[in-house]
């Protein structure tokens, strides 16, 4: 159950709740009233005129039948520069000829590891035993690879995305680790900030906008750097943090037209967090829409959660769950005042989605989405039961 939760009791009508004393949102109204820079006409004008170079990059690799390790360079600093979604047809093409290439036997342990996360990453089955050829007779990574830092973190970051019982990609991640660790401040800056940011959070596990953030600095300071990709980058980041800083204020404005976080002031005031949340999943601007969706109904999920999980009586919750069920509000006059401003507020968030979707003939989602709303409502409420009966499930 909620977490730091403590009894209130009511006198006036007996009524016994729990409260948590969740931190009030940290972000109040700073999203609403946030203009972002208007964008310039001649810098949009400049990022496609980019995108067409590095377009052409790509199609002369793949034209010219350069060697393959220059385009899976070129496709790493793309994808790692947040770029990716710009090239996604150029990529495919480089990646399935990458694949057929398979009985290439790449010596160099970095470009071994980057072919192998490029193409797993992509949802290639690649098989791990590749990287048994940099073992030796006792079983274990030769000791010649600890001064290799490039070929250590590609290594590092490629055994991340290894699956349950590879041990040699287990194996390799241990191994960087350990001498990737001693190699910090021995390379390059632009190296050994590339190490000190795998070494605190895997690419493989970091929030893709954070790490491309991260990553033009590193970018940046390479002496190797294509700079026409870096600017591109940078113009593409700038470009994509407006759109998102203007999603997030229309979605602050909206969660603060619903008033739920002053009538449910019990609950987690959380909008700014889940939409930090849908970003992590899609960030680009083709997905606008999904965003804000996945933000709304994880922001009144939030609200459904503390209800059932904290502030809600078993008899108060009956009902509910009940109108949840059946999607139906006949019964709304059973709940307490709370109750029905929340689930009117929730009702009205499903069809708005219905009547934004309905012009695509895409409303029958909104379908699929109402039946998860109610298994999720129907597990909340079995725990209710669990915790009356003092129950403790079975793993």
């Amino acid at each position: 159950m909620a977490a730091m939760a403590s009894v209130l009791q009511n006198p006036s009508n007996s009524v016994v709740r729990k409260t948590a004393e969740f931190a009030p949102s940290y972000w109040g109204d700073f999203f609403i009233s946030f203009t972002t820079s208007k964008s310039d006409p001649c810098t949009g004008q400049r990022e496609n005129k980019l995108k067409e170079e590095v377009k052409k990059m790509l199609l002369m690799r793949l034209s010219d039948d350069e060697p393959l390790q220059e385009i899976m360079s070129l496709i790493d600093a793309i994808q790692r520069l947040g770029l990716g979604y710009l090239f996604e047809e150029q990529i495919d093409e480089a990646l399935k000829r990458l694949h057929d290439a398979s009985v290439v036997d790449y010596e160099s342990l970095h470009l071994c590891s980057l072919r192998f996360r490029l193409l797993r990453q992509s949802g290639y089955n690649v098989p791990s035993d590749g990287f048994n050829k940099f073992k030796a007779e006792d079983g274990k990574f030769k000791e010649s690879l600890s001064g290799d830092a490039r070929g250590l973190l590609s290594m590092y970051e490629a055994a991340y995305l290894g699956t349950r019982g590879e041990e040699i990609l287990d194996e390799a991640i241990a191994f960087a680790r350990e001498h990737l660790k001693s190699l910090v401040g021995r390379v390059s800056a632009s190296l050994t900030r590339d190490i000190e940011l795998a070494l605190e959070k895997p690419m493989h596990r970091a929030m893709v906008r954070i790490r491309t953030k991260q990553y033009i600095y590193v970018y940046e300071m390479d002496e190797q750097r294509n700079d026409v990709l870096l600017e591109l980058a940078k113009l593409n980041y700038n470009r994509l943090q407006r759109l998102h800083q203007r999603e997030l204020r229309d979605l602050s404005v909206w969660w603060k037209e619903t008033g739920l976080a002053q009538k449910l002031s019990f609950a987690r005031d959380r909008v700014v967090e889940c939409y930090v949340w849908a970003l992590g999943i899609h960030h680009e601007p083709k997905y606008s829409r999904a965003r804000i969706i996945f933000t709304k109904l994880g922001t009144l999920t939030v609200l459904v959660d503390d209800t059932y999980d904290l502030y809600g009586t078993f008899e108060e919750l009956q009902p509910f769950n009940d109108m949840i069920q059946r999607w139906d509000l006949g019964i709304l006059h059973e709940v307490p005042e709370y109750m029905k401003v929340f689930i009117v507020a929730l009702f009205d968030t499903f069809i708005e989605f219905e009547e934004e979707l309905k012009g695509e003939g895409n409303a029958y989602r909104v379908d699929y989405l109402r039946e998860s709303m109610k298994t999720l409502c129907k597990a909340y409420y079995q725990e209710l039961l669990w915790s009356r009966q003092r129950y403790i499930p079975k793993f």
